[in-house]
């Protein structure tokens, strides 16, 4: 797996609309477009535009500069970009980001990295070295996940240096082997779920695997930031040499998205084969807001059944929304019974789409009346008529005509 980086900054004066012929991306596209956002700006926070092989992100900086990048997959999209000018070219190809540019914008930098992947081999030696940042590994830019690395790598050198300077050689040790194992299963865990690059483009795919990628990040990696680590760092000290942790042996949450990441696969082979790759790439729209319940948990820090019932409700909302699709597109009407009957809530058991989807057809040959779900399942949860009511913003999934996606 290959990628390449590249990014520019030029103007783009988003608070004066027009001058320089740029635009700010709140003044472009239609008024229901705008509207999506709520109480905000899009100018606020990192823009990410997702297509076949790469993605562009758009970063303001000023009210003057506004930084544009593109990382892409080799093996998919083999761009050759050697200047600013020559990104300057390709980014105006896509018709936002020719209206955002505007015509005058000019490039004030201009970098461009060859395959930015990287891991190393060791990161914490008895030695007292230590990897910290990006000197030990870098995947991929996409949702800044290299932020968070560096701030779990640095906690892990620092409880290595109190280990050390308290002189408990059997705590320094332990943590030495596991800190190590987890780097190295981090690397091992994005490097996995970003080489999907052909899914980025489809909204079906996409928009499916990283509600599910999101929501996980909230309930299990972010109240373990605010908790300082301090679980994570106990349960690791008492470890003994036998406790099975190993490279490749995956946490809850990795094991979560390891299994996201296979059905995420399926399901881009499933539309390839159909031709449905782009089939709501056009109108459609889903509220990323997480669902509340996700938000307290991060506000409560409850490491307990809190965090399995969340896991098992991102896990049942992300199949049910590819199956429901999967039914879609073959024209099989999707059975509530017999979903119930034959999905597996286990992620780590290797369940296909495909079985399921066999299931609902066999149901449907035999002629059995198909029953819906009693309610509507968003990507994120089941809504019923309180939320909807009281909450329409957070369950926001609309089609091309404005209506609510059932």
């Amino acid at each position: 797996m290959s990628r390449k980086r590249l990014f520019e900054v030029g103007p783009c004066p988003c608070d004066q609309p027009g001058e320089q012929g740029s635009h700010g991306i709140d003044d472009v596209g239609d008024e229901g477009w705008r509207r999506r956002v709520e109480n905000t700006l899009r100018w606020s926070s990192t823009n990410h535009f997702m297509y076949d092989g790469y993605w562009v992100w758009l970063i303001p900086v000023n009210e003057d500069v506004v930084s544009f990048g593109v990382t892409f997959d080799r093996r998919r999209v083999p761009l050759k970009i050697k200047n600013g000018e020559e990104l300057v070219h390709f980014l105006r190809q896509h018709r936002a980001l020719d209206e955002i540019l505007g015509p005058d914008a000019r490039v004030l930098d201009f970098l461009g990295l060859s395959h930015i992947i990287r891991g190393a081999r060791q990161y914490y030696s008895a030695d007292r070295w230590y990897l910290a940042g990006m000197s030990g590994m870098f995947v991929d830019p996409l949702f800044s996940g290299a932020c968070a690395v560096m701030s779990v790598g640095n906690r892990m050198i620092a409880e290595l240096i109190a280990a050390d300077r308290a002189g408990d050689t059997v705590k320094l040790e332990s943590r030495l082997r596991h800190f190590d194992i987890a780097m190295q299963n981090i690397y091992r865990r994005q490097r996995g779920s970003f080489d999907r690059y052909h899914g980025f483009g489809s909204f079906d795919a996409f928009v499916n695997w990283q509600t599910l990628r999101y929501h996980s990040i909230l309930n299990h990696d972010v109240p373990l930031q605010h908790a300082d680590h301090r679980p994570t760092i106990e349960r690791i000290d008492g470890h003994g040499d036998d406790c099975g942790c190993a490279v490749g042996v995956w946490t809850g949450s990795q094991g979560l998205g390891v299994a996201g990441d296979r059905l995420n696969d399926e399901f881009v082979a499933f539309i390839d084969e159909r031709g449905q790759y782009y089939a709501r790439n056009r109108g459609y729209f889903h509220e990323k807001t997480e669902r509340p319940a996700t938000r307290q948990k991060t506000v409560d820090l409850d490491f307990g059944e809190a965090v399995r019932q969340e896991d098992l409700l991102n896990w049942e909302c992300f199949v049910r929304y590819y199956i429901t699709r999967m039914c879609d597109m073959d024209g099989v009407p999707f059975d509530e019974e017999c979903f119930l009957e034959h999905f597996d809530p286990d992620w780590s058991s290797g369940q296909t789409l495909a079985e399921i989807l066999d299931a609902l057809r066999v149901r449907n040959a035999e002629g059995k009346p198909a029953k819906p779900p009693p309610l509507r399942w968003d990507l994120k949860a089941p809504i019923d008529a309180e939320v909807e009511r009281d909450a329409a913003w957070w369950c926001r999934f609309t089609g091309p005509d404005g209506e609510t996606v059932r």
